[in-house]
């Protein structure tokens, strides 16, 4: 059984210090972007980043399954990881066909950035779908990995929103 091999103590405090950490990068991170960007690009960068999380709730039902039958021993990898990117491609089909009717918002918004929001929406079903099936099977690396994810996430910010 896989309960016999994770130990709950240490999952547990392992992923509360790395959401924690998650916490600061994301403070400094906020911080960052918005003293560099223009007002009207993290406008709209906050804007669609809270339009987006409704096109990814069926993400949720999805990785609530995964990781109940992962904890389980099932085989339900390929299929979670089939699923969610169809539902995902349903999503992305729904918003492209909105925000082409402007039913968003209207702005000068480029059609390029709501392309580039929008792929956000198949990465986060397939990525929490993966990390879901994860914390059935081994949930000790998405602890690790969060570590990892967020200190990649203020490097390339740093990167990419300061530098260029």
């Amino acid at each position: 059984m896989v309960q016999e091999r994770i130990r709950p103590r240490y999952v547990g405090l392992l992923n509360f210090i790395s959401r924690i950490f998650a916490l600061f990068v994301g403070f400094a991170f906020l911080t960052l972007v918005s003293r560099k960007l223009p007002v009207e690009i993290f406008g709209a960068w906050q804007y669609f980043s809270s339009v987006l999380t409704y096109f990814v709730i069926p993400a949720s039902v999805i990785n609530f399954w995964a990781t109940r039958e992962a904890g389980r021993e099932k085989a339900v990898g390929r299929t979670t990881l089939q699923l969610s990117f169809f539902t995902s491609l349903a999503s992305l089909s729904l918003f492209l066909v909105l925000a082409n009717l402007n039913l968003f918002v209207r702005t000068e918004i480029s059609n390029l950035v709501i392309y580039v929001f929008a792929l956000w929406i198949v990465a986060y079903f397939v990525t929490t779908s993966a990390e879901a099936i994860n914390y059935g099977l081994n949930p000790t690396l998405n602890g690790i990995s969060s570590f990892v994810f967020e200190a990649t996430k203020l490097f390339f910010g740093v990167l990419l929103v300061v530098v260029f």
